[in-house]
């Protein structure tokens, strides 16, 4: 008899699925990897970006290490940053920067009279956050003349030795836009931080000889700190 043709496999509903599922799960795996390498890109162009943004905030400001000299060497030790030579200006202004948050103006004079800078500037201010508060972390500083500015960058930059729990090392730059004791003066004299209603630590203070003198009358009618009241009344009451 003859033999019955042979009839090929017909593939069932179950092997049909098998195949879409993996061609499905294979085109997952193409997305996912793309996915992947975009998002490998994007870090990738973040991390440019705050580069770029730390090295342009870092060109803004002088910022350097001084070694350790004696006092009367100080202006060479300073030496000569984007071919100004320091000794050859009057700078008389510092910001000092990672002051602990804790810390109060009359904690960061004392750190200044520790290092033996009493009785050489005549400003200090420490801004504070009425909400917090707290310090913002960084004081200004001017002292009485750039000789001993230049020993003030000395003594702290790179201070430490906090009286509260802190793993701050202070840095100290020059103050900018404001320098010397007169644009300070003319910079606080009329603004609402020395308004009647702000407790005395959010002030600026001037001393003379290391003693505190009286800051200059407004020559303008002052703002009171409207938005900042409830803070202010809760720390002095």
């Amino acid at each position: 008899m003859p033999s019955s043709p042979t009839t090929a496999p017909q593939p069932s509903n179950l092997n049909i699925r098998d195949y879409a599922a993996k061609g499905r799960r294979r085109s997952l795996e193409a997305e996912v990897a793309v996915l992947r390498d975009y998002a490998a890109n994007l870090r990738l162009a973040a991390t440019r970006a705050r580069e770029a943004a730390n090295n342009a905030a870092a060109q803004q400001q002088i910022s350097f290490e001084v070694p350790y000299c004696q006092p009367q060497s100080v202006t060479a030790a300073v030496g000569t940053v984007e071919g100004t030579s320091f000794n050859e200006n009057i700078k008389t202004t510092l910001m000092c920067k990672n002051v602990p948050n804790d810390y109060s103006r009359d904690m960061f004079i004392a750190v200044l009279d520790s290092e033996g800078l009493a009785g050489l500037y005549d400003f200090v201010y420490l801004p504070r956050d009425f909400k917090k508060k707290a310090a913002f972390g960084y004081a200004f500083v001017n002292f009485q003349g750039h000789e001993q500015t230049l020993l003030g960058m000395q003594r702290l930059q790179g201070f430490k030795e906090w009286k509260v729990p802190s793993r701050k090392v202070l840095q100290v730059v020059w103050s900018s836009p404001h320098q010397g004791l007169d644009e300070h003066m003319e910079r606080y004299r009329n603004s609402p931080v020395m308004h009647d209603l702000m407790p005395d630590e959010y002030k600026p203070i001037l001393l003379k000889g290391g003693i505190r003198i009286e800051f200059p009358r407004p020559t303008a009618r002052m703002r009171a700190p409207h938005h900042q009241c409830n803070q202010v009344y809760h720390l002095c009451n």
